[in-house]
């Protein structure tokens, strides 16, 4: 049993008061330092919420790139990739921008939102 209130109500909360109590009140070095942890926190709690969709969409990748062979992973796919052993998968292709989309969604959204 998980206690209340979950973690990303807890995020929510430290984000928050940083931005709404502690940031403003910060000068140079140590604003800085706090809209950096609050953008931490913010991509932390996008993970905490994104339900596992980029490990998902790898795990398309992967099986679009080795049918059943569990044995691989992202590392063994970029390998794969920069050796040429993958070009022309289209769908392997497609996988990809999907999880980079994904991801760039969990760290930039803003910046992922014009995609």
């Amino acid at each position: 049993m998980k206690a209340e209130p979950a973690e990303g109500d807890l995020i929510a909360i430290a984000l928050k008061t940083l931005a709404e109590d502690l940031t403003p009140r910060l000068k140079g070095e140590e604003r800085y330092l706090a809209l950096l942890i609050g953008n931490a926190l913010g991509i932390v709690g996008r993970e905490l919420s994104e339900d596992g969709l980029s490990a998902e969409i790898a795990a398309k990748a992967l099986g679009s790139a080795y049918g059943d062979d569990r044995g691989k992973g992202l590392g063994d796919l970029a390998w794969d990739i920069r050796a040429g052993r993958l070009d022309g998968n289209a769908e392997l292709g497609r996988h990809l921008l999907d999880l980079a989309r994904a991801r760039a969604a969990l760290s930039n959204p803003k910046a992922a939102a014009s995609y």
